[in-house]
């Protein structure tokens, strides 16, 4: 097993252990297909072309789709990595941003859809209880 899925994994562990102790792990938010909402914000950004670009435009597809339709309720914490999953499992290899350096790695370019998200859970308003981002952070303004 590569040294970065262990690290993977042992973060997705810990992750989960502290959310078991803070009684967090029974709040997170779910898809729900059976309600219509009359309000939506949209957000728009380039993906630039390169030899990922399939990759990465595949990658988005696949974590938007775990997103869509979740509905986060009064109370309810909404956590990217619960709804997108494991990037390790069933995405493809694009460029990543890793210490700094662009390297290719499993999941990449799913970055962006969670900068995206930020972006617009910000311009709502709403309060973000935990976040990391690259080295570089697009949002920070």
């Amino acid at each position: 097993m590569r040294l970065s899925v262990l690290k993977l994994n042992l973060k997705l562990l810990t992750r989960w252990m502290k959310d078991l102790v803070c009684l967090h792990h029974f709040q997170f938010a779910r898809k729900n297909v059976h309600q219509v909402f009359h309000f939506q914000m949209n957000a728009k950004q380039e993906i630039k072309r390169n030899e990922n670009f399939d990759n990465k435009v595949f990658n988005l597809l696949k974590a938007a789709g775990n997103i869509n339709e979740v509905i986060i309720k009064p109370g309810q914490i909404f956590s990217f990595w619960k709804i997108v999953g494991n990037p390790n499992k069933g995405f493809k290899k694009s460029r990543v941003i890793k210490n700094g350096k662009t390297v290719e790695e499993e999941a990449g370019g799913i970055c962006q859809l969670s900068g995206i998200l930020y972006f617009l859970v910000i311009s709502a308003g709403i309060k973000v209880l935990e976040r990391y981002n690259h080295s570089v952070d697009l949002y920070n303004e």
